[in-house]
């Protein structure tokens, strides 16, 4: 989709993100996301003047959603999509989940395990950092993509990881 069109699409549906993305110089990241057929994900990086601005929407031709919005919305667009996650896709799909569903995303850097649970599902250990905590999770992921956190905690405050 050309990016003029994406931009007046995204206009209908939140004018001031539009309006501030048309005022200034920006770039447009379109991602395909491997467990949906319609939705893409949609990164508009604003320049502006103080700081660099990200918008994050997930367009699904017929609607956008801004990002992070909750996880309803997610479930929301999960049904719309009929999801039906397939193994190859659970890491990504939960990498994709923690990045956008919460007010403050969670960046998952290292998965431990995944563990076929037959047709419930999948239980995934994985690390993650929120803000500058290091945190473990076990989480439980149906085909539909609903996730249950059955676990979770910090292992480590303030960690700051070699590069």
């Amino acid at each position: 989709m050309r990016e003029s069109k994406l931009l007046s699409r995204v206009a209908q549906y939140y004018p001031a993100s539009a309006n501030t993305i048309s005022k200034y110089p920006h770039k447009v990241f379109v991602e395909k996301l491997p467990f949906y057929k319609k939705h893409r994900l949609i990164r508009v990086v604003v320049a502006l003047p103080q700081v660099p601005l990200l918008y994050v929407f997930l367009d699904g031709r017929d609607e956008i959603v801004v990002l992070p919005s909750g996880a309803a919305k997610i479930y929301l667009v999960n049904h719309f999509e009929r999801l039906h996650l397939k193994k190859r896709h659970v890491l990504s799909y939960l990498r994709f989940f923690f990045s956008v569903a919460e007010k403050n995303p969670i960046e998952m850097i290292r998965t431990l395990q995944t563990l076929d649970e037959k047709k419930q599902g999948w239980k995934v250990s994985l690390w993650g950092f929120d803000g500058k905590d290091l945190l473990a999770k076990t989480v439980r992921v149906n085909r539909n993509g609903l996730v249950e956190i059955e676990r979770s905690f910090v292992v480590q405050e303030n960690f700051t990881p070699i590069k």
